[in-house]
């Protein structure tokens, strides 16, 4: 099954990139439940990310914060299910 991944709104360049890669990718605004959720957190609270498509308790969803990162960085992480450290 393909990776469902939904982006911020806002990030209009990740969200298009990624799509012109072939992923499938949805706005929060879809609401569409994800396996990947990619925000920013410089305009976001969790309330809007928990409700942008983070599935139901009993799975994973993968959280990305995408402020600064290139579209190559954004694709590798979601690759190898590996992202760095939060601090």
């Amino acid at each position: 099954m393909a990776t469902v991944i939904s982006v911020e709104d806002r990030l209009d360049k990740l969200y298009n990139e990624l799509k012109r890669l072939g992923y499938n990718v949805y706005k929060f605004s879809d609401g569409v439940v994800s396996d990947v959720v990619i925000y920013s957190g410089e305009y976001n609270s969790f309330n809007s990310i928990s409700s942008a498509g983070i599935a139901s308790s009993n799975t994973e969803t993968f959280l990305i914060n995408g402020d600064n990162l290139k579209v190559s960085d954004v694709q590798n992480i979601i690759e190898t299910r590996l992202y760095s450290s939060l601090f």
